[in-house]
């Protein structure tokens, strides 16, 4: 599940909204400056969550720890240091990172849904401590739904932009989180719990879907044999494409094995 594409867009939203909250409260104040001051600080968060390439990402990251250690925006930084790890599959160092932002701020549901990813993506049922992780995955996951209505309130909307779209990046967000107990529960082979919740996600995630989630909700319907529905799910992962294109034209082939039908052409990816 390529959670830490989705969660990288959200995050600069938030903090991009957060400046402009910010500036347009200086001007409410009467408080902005006449000409605009370069604030190096922000800048260079800014530099650092429009980083894409994950290891530069560490490397700001460490830079600005070391030049501003005491900054009002360090929570933000080890967050998008927490993600680069994610990026990287380094699972350890991206509960690491995103532990310490909530030791900043405990109430940081970004925070919450990438530790929370992370968790259930990093272990395997030969670990001793998996059930232990699975537990405080869901956890971080239940947090984290009862702190995004207070987070959605807290961002300033503007005017120019339809409450449509407010309403889409929240719905995009939270679905995180369904997805993310989804495959918790599947793993836990609570697969009526693990259906529900990728039901959701994939049912509130109309901003940007996931073909992976999909994919998921596919293989959960096949354990209740329930071939149908998890084809449809098959296809529709298909349709997304990416990295689960493949694997998606496979499990549709077993689906119709066990149904006894003729496979239908596998389209060609875009």
């Amino acid at each position: 599940m390529k959670t830490y594409l989705r969660v990288a867009t959200t995050l600069a939203l938030l903090f991009l909204l957060a400046v402009l909250a910010a500036a347009a409260q200086q001007r409410a104040q009467g408080t902005q400056p006449a000409q605009p001051t370069v604030n190096p600080e922000i800048e260079a968060v800014q530099t650092i969550l429009q980083m894409n390439d994950p290891q530069q990402r560490l490397t700001l990251v460490d830079q600005f720890l070391a030049e501003y250690p005491a900054s009002q925006f360090r929570g933000t930084v080890l967050l998008a240091a927490a993600e680069a790890h994610r990026m990287q599959n380094d699972y350890d160092q991206a509960v690491e990172y995103g532990e310490r932002a909530l030791a900043i701020n405990p109430r940081d549901a970004i925070s919450l849904i990438l530790v929370a990813d992370s968790l259930s993506e990093g272990t395997h049922p030969n670990q001793a401590d998996y059930e232990k992780k699975l537990n405080k995955a869901e956890e971080y996951s239940r947090r984290a739904l009862a702190i995004l209505p207070e987070l959605f309130a807290s961002v300033p909307h503007r005017p120019d932009v339809p409450e449509e779209q407010y309403k889409l990046r929240e719905n995009y967000m939270e679905a995180q989180v369904h997805a993310t107990l989804g495959f918790v529960y599947y793993r836990r082979k609570k697969f009526d719990d693990a259906e529900k919740e990728l039901k959701l996600a994939t049912d509130m995630n109309q901003l940007r879907p996931n073909a992976a989630d999909y994919e998921r909700l596919g293989v959960v319907q096949l354990e209740q044999k329930k071939y149908q529905e998890a084809k449809a799910n098959f296809q529709r992962c298909q349709e997304l494409g990416g990295v689960a294109f493949e694997t998606c034209a496979k499990r549709i082939e077993r689906v119709d094995k066990m149904l006894g039908t003729e496979p239908a052409p596998t389209p060609p990816q875009e």
